[in-house]
């Protein structure tokens, strides 16, 4: 079956297509990002993965990040008055193994901080 466009028809489509165009193109150009971004996560995925074994090994599959908790330090100031923090990881537990209510964190998960935290300013 074939339609014939009236005149309106192709006018409708035409300008509808020079609308919608540069809505295609970014988003071609989204979508490159993201497959960039996705392959930028993955290898960043395959470097904790890698840190991390010798950690899961031992300790029966928990992350540094499972056994270890990040407290910022004071240490002083800059010229401008902005806090100056230094990180200190501390472990969890006097174990080796944490207690029985704690589960794994899978390594792909990791810990989330808020952007507006002062541990954020420090990542």
């Amino acid at each position: 079956m074939t339609k014939e466009f009236t005149a309106k028809e192709k006018g409708m489509i035409k300008n509808t297509a020079k609308t919608v165009y540069p809505m295609y193109a970014k988003l071609c150009k989204l979508e490159e990002k993201l497959k960039d971004l996705q392959i930028e996560v993955e290898a960043q995925r395959n470097t904790i993965n890698t840190w991390e074994a010798g950690v899961m090994n031992l300790t029966g599959g928990y992350t540094s990040m499972d056994l270890c908790e990040r407290e910022l330090v004071q240490v002083g100031t800059d010229e401008k008055g902005k806090a100056i923090n230094k990180a200190n990881f501390k472990l969890r537990y006097e174990t080796v193994i944490p207690p029985e209510d704690v589960t794994p964190t899978p390594v792909h998960a990791a810990p989330t901080i808020d952007p507006m935290s002062p541990e954020a300013a420090n990542c």
